[in-house]
């Protein structure tokens, strides 16, 4: 069975842990720490991505989208943002200023 450790050190089984609702409808559960919405496997990341990672590319080039207002942002009442697509004009600009780095 699953078990985790929980902020005081005790052991908690899965089945014994909690749900709760937020103020804004999410479930969360107790005992288990920050838990991803959707659950990704984990990558391998390769040399180049590693660099770039490294470097801080992917951040800069991010915080240059945001600064220029590209980056979608939640609105007002606190609803999720629009998704955000890459596509390859942006693939384009984020190998240029990588390039450039």
């Amino acid at each position: 069975p699953t078990v985790w450790l929980s902020n005081g050190g005790h052991l908690i089984r899965e089945q014994d842990r909690q749900s709760f609702a937020t103020l804004r409808g999410r479930t969360v559960r107790d005992g288990g720490g920050i838990e991803a919405d959707v659950p990704l496997v984990s990558q391998r990341a390769g040399p180049v991505e590693r660099q770039l990672s490294e470097a801080d590319v992917f951040f800069a080039f991010a915080r240059e989208l945001a600064l220029q207002g590209r980056l979608p942002t939640p609105a007002p009442d606190g609803a999720s943002p629009p998704p955000f697509a890459v596509d390859r004009s942006l693939l384009g600009e984020f190998e240029q200023f990588a390039a450039a780095r």
